[in-house]
């Protein structure tokens, strides 16, 4: 259950920013990871952890936007 939840947190964050993601399922994950008897401060950091890696891969990688801001030119 674990692997569905952050799979699910993982793909909206392809398309998705970050508050978008957290409005929408941190209301709906947070009582059936309670449910399930997880510790909702590692399930919250897992989340973070999913958000941070799925800013950073296609189809838009919000993050590396970012890195692209900050590096040297050439």
């Amino acid at each position: 259950m674990l692997i569905i939840l952050m799979s699910i947190v993982f793909l909206m964050g392809l398309f998705n920013d970050r508050a978008a993601i957290l409005l929408v399922t941190v209301p709906s994950c947070m009582p059936i990871a309670t449910e399930l008897d997880f510790y909702p401060l590692r399930i919250s950091i897992l989340m973070c952890v999913t958000l941070q890696t799925s800013f950073l891969t296609p189809p838009f990688g919000y993050a590396l936007f970012h890195f692209k801001g900050f590096a040297p030119e050439g």
